[in-house]
């Protein structure tokens, strides 16, 4: 018989999977790593599509680990929430490493550095249902 487990234990468990999940795209050999971030270079070119992936990882499409983190990322409005969210994002979705996410960021113009800056920050302000 299996034990169901309490709250507390799912979301450990979650929030170690969202972890290891990090941890396997920093390990990743330097091909997969360099795929990942011109896939993540690829979608900072539609700003739009980056805002649906925020959408979704709030909403907790990544898993429940992935979406408390962001939303304790979220609600800390003194930290470069932008930064953090796209460096999430660019590991979970293209599986790009966070210091290969921010060089193909600054690799976008300072007019489109603001505007992902700015539509990422709009999103994590939305109100959200629970």
């Amino acid at each position: 018989m299996t034990k169901i487990p309490t709250q507390a234990e799912y979301e450990a468990d979650e929030a170690r999977r969202f972890h290891r999940d990090l941890n396997r795209v920093e390990a990743a050999d330097r091909a997969e790593k360099q795929a990942g971030a011109v896939d993540w270079f690829d979608l900072l070119g539609d700003v739009d599509e980056v805002v649906v992936r925020v959408d979704w990882l709030l909403a907790g499409n990544y898993g429940f680990g992935a979406q408390q983190a962001a939303l304790k990322i979220a609600a800390n409005k003194r930290s470069n929430r932008a930064a953090q969210i796209g460096q999430i994002i660019a590991a979970l979705e293209c599986q790009c490493p966070q210091d290969m996410a921010r060089r193909e960021f600054l690799r976008c113009s300072p007019p489109a550095q603001r505007e992902i800056n700015n539509r990422i920050n709009a999103e994590l302000d939305k109100p959200r249902e629970d």
